[in-house]
């Protein structure tokens, strides 16, 4: 019973690091931009307010 119960504890897991994965692979480049555009804007804020 509790083999069962971890095999589809396991299987569950698998299939959200691959979806997961999934996720990733797709937009990693969008979160790649925003994090870009988050940190120039930050930067730029940064040195608006040291001016």
């Amino acid at each position: 019973m509790s083999f069962f119960i971890l095999g589809a504890m396991t299987s569950k897991l698998m299939a959200g690091h691959y979806s997961m994965q999934y996720i990733y692979g797709t937009w990693r480049i969008d979160c790649w931009i925003t994090m870009a555009l988050a940190y120039s804007w930050k930067s730029g804020a940064t040195k608006a307010v040291q001016q």
